[in-house]
């Protein structure tokens, strides 16, 4: 018994000695023309050495004191990981347990800590308190997220029309594009989200002015950094109801408390509570629903639902199957009071009519499609529901469960509530199915421009209580669940570019975590039919990125081989994905957008010609931050052209664009060389 306690002890102090020491450094195997290259950046000194000594005795002492957290503990010992493929070459996926991947571990294992020492709360907490407690973290995060894009997609439009509401008391954009009036929240130039309905000499957004209108009052008072403060209030208040949900349907402190924590702080509503869209304020009326769905009918709850379900048209048309189940549910509930079930269908009815006879009057036609123009195909088809559903759950750049797995607990949750509360059960389904069925149903279920889960968001109240009883059943996976979507937040927070993608198949938020793997390849993706899908392809090494990775690591003194050297110049990374590109007339081809550290660099092109061919057939741009720098042509003259750049301080995004002249030419490969690039700390 003894010995077996002395292992255990010994194997915390391993795990938490590794984690200390090696956290800070950097593992890498990078293909060279001279072999591949397998070493450390930035390995271990004395004094982190030292610490990590320390440290690693003070937790097999804590460990001694609570055996329960030697799982926790033990699972540090990841960090090591890495060191057998830079010693052997080979379990190559092993790279990913190093960087920001290691912030998943720490927060996992942090949180699955604090849930088995922590006793069980006993107290309720005061009224106030959980909106204080989410308003404080979500005000925090919106200090670091979206990150330095600043308003984007959808964003500026909603808030060009505050700017009309504003300035015009209309919605006519054509002043307010004409004057550049979204300068102050839009550094570029706007491109008009026209409506084709729009009368002659007018401009009128496709938008809904539901929101517009609803942040107005703060856009009048502080601008777009006042509509982020306000929507980050709603959050924090839904998150409020939420909590006041759990713990009277669920009847355990705890489990509402980690039902906050995972509402307010995973995906999708921690990367959603600042953005300017219309599902925020959904999210807020789902939640009234939630309450006045449950609670015996007053007057207060019939009103509130009526007019919950009034203002959901207004801020979109694709919430009217919400509001008419929330607000359908609520009249289900007994009690007294016909008046004021019929007052609670009139404002219904206004809100609706209202909105009809809006669009009648600007656009022609009294349709909640009418900003769409006659015969706009629809948006919405439902043959778009399985790889919709299957892509808002799984596709690996936007969907909700690499971002947050604790909603995958919903599936077990869900059976748990419906045999202690079915009617609470089934209300939060229906709650949440026309959100999910008609995000799913959408032509672009991800949402656009918008961060991963947008569409999710007005969902996830429900979801919140449905996950509740797994949480109560299961607590440890639940907070190793929790602890993982905490820890993608987190890493977002730090990196931002983790959640902006494009509908490519490529994962920002794999890109950072493995950037030396092939990660993206081994996940599923549902953006569009011909995105590549191998799951083994996680076991490959990417060539660009890990060469890209060490050279953003590298500072001349930081380098400690295990075989082969480092030197920026003997990389070569490959800028072609997919394979050759047989360039049409006019077609355009773009290499995947990469940051370069400052430095002096060449591009080569290696191409074919068809036999016979003179002349020029391919056009080459490189575009730096999206400005056009460096270009060349392909063709007889110039069967392999090289472009050089130069980058002479901070990090440029970077990419290569390739558009035929005419048909004829195929290009094989593009290849970047570091020529001379500057030393990390010189940056």
């Amino acid at each position: 018994m003894r010995g077996a306690s002395l292992i255990r002890s010994a194997a915390v102090a391993a795990a938490v000695f590794a984690f200390v020491a090696l956290s800070g450094s950097s593992f890498h195997v990078v293909p060279t023309p001279e072999g591949p290259w397998r070493g450390v950046l930035d390995p271990p000194g004395p004094l982190r050495v030292g610490i990590a000594l320390a440290l690693a005795l003070a937790a097999a002492l804590l460990e001694r004191v609570r055996p329960r957290l030697f799982g926790p503990l033990v699972c540090l010992g990841l960090a090591a990981a890495p060191l057998l493929p830079v010693a052997t070459g080979r379990a190559l996926p092993l790279l990913l347990f190093q960087g920001a991947a290691l912030t998943l571990v720490l927060v996992s294992a942090g949180v699955v800590a604090l849930a088995d020492v922590l006793p069980r709360p006993q107290e309720p907490w005061p009224a106030a308190l959980p909106l204080l407690a989410a308003l404080a973290f979500l005000g925090a995060l919106a200090t670091r997220l979206p990150g330095p894009a600043g308003a984007q997609g959808d964003e500026p439009h909603y808030l060009t029309m505050a700017e009309s509401l504003r300035s015009d008391l209309d919605l006519d954009l054509r002043d307010e594009f004409r004057q550049r009036a979204y300068r102050s929240f839009y550094p570029g130039d706007l491109e008009a989200h026209t409506s084709p309905a729009s009368p002659r000499r007018r401009l009128y957004a496709v938008h809904t002015p539901g929101l517009p209108a609803l942040v107005l009052p703060a856009y009048a008072a502080g601008g777009a950094s006042a509509v982020r403060a306000l929507l980050v209030l709603l959050t924090a208040g839904c998150a409020m109801l939420v909590f006041t949900l759990v713990r009277g349907v669920i009847r355990d402190e705890g489990a509402a408390r980690l039902a906050l924590a995972a509402f307010a702080g995973l995906a999708p509503i921690a990367f959603h509570a600042d953005q300017i869209y219309p599902e925020v304020p959904a999210a807020l009326l789902t939640a009234v629903f939630l309450h006045t769905a449950r609670r015996r009918a007053d007057p207060l709850g019939l009103l509130a639902a009526g007019a919950a379900a009034g203002a959901l048209v207004w801020l979109h048309p694709k919430f009217l199957p919400l509001a008419v189940v929330g607000l359908v549910l609520t009249l289900l509930r007994r009690g007294r009071g016909v008046p004021w079930r019929v007052a609670s269908i009139l404002l219904f009815a206004a809100g609706l009519l209202s909105l009809l006879s809006w669009m009648n009057a600007v656009y022609g036609q009294p349709s909640l499609t009418a900003a769409y123009g006659p015969g706009a195909t629809a948006d919405v088809r439902w043959a778009n529901l399985p790889r919709g559903l299957l892509g808002l759950l799984g596709d690996r750049e936007f969907g909700l469960l690499w971002h947050a797995p604790l909603w995958g607990l919903v599936v077990s949750g869900l059976p748990a509530l419906w045999r202690d509360r079915a009617g609470d059960a089934i209300r939060a389904a229906l709650l949440a199915a026309p959100t999910v069925l008609v995000a799913g149903a959408y032509s672009m279920w991800w949402g656009g421009a918008s961060l991963p889960g947008r569409f999710l968001v007005p969902a996830m109240p429900a979801l919140a209580l449905l996950v509740a009883p797994a949480i109560v059943r299961r607590p440890r996976l639940a907070a190793a669940l929790l602890g993982f979507g905490l820890g993608v937040v987190l890493v977002a927070a730090e990196a931002p570019r983790a959640l902006h993608n494009r509908a490519d198949g490529r994962s920002a938020l794999l890109r950072v975590l493995a950037p030396s793997l092939r990660l993206d390849r081994a996940l599923p993706s549902f953006v569009g039919p011909d995105v590549a899908w191998d799951p083994l392809a996680a076991s490959q090494l990417d060539p660009a990125g890990a060469a890209l990775s060490a050279l953003q690591g590298w500072d001349g003194t930081n380098v400690r081989s295990a075989a082969g050297r480092l030197a920026p110049e003997l990389l070569e990374i490959p800028l072609l994905d997919g394979g050759p590109w047989a360039l049409a007339a006019q077609e355009t081809r773009v290499t995947p957008r990469i940051a370069l550290p400052p430095g002096r660099y060449e591009i080569r092109v290696r191409g074919r010609l068809d036999p016979g061919l003179e002349g020029r057939l391919v056009r080459l741009v490189v575009t730096l931050d999206e400005r056009d720098g460096a270009r060349a042509f392909l063709g007889s003259d110039e069967p392999e052209p090289t472009l050089a750049i130069d980058l002479p301080s901070g990090e440029r995004r970077f990419e290569v664009w390739a558009t035929g002249v005419r048909r004829g030419a195929t290009i094989d490969a593009i290849t970047l060389r570091p020529v001379r690039v500057a030393p990390r700390g010189a940056r």
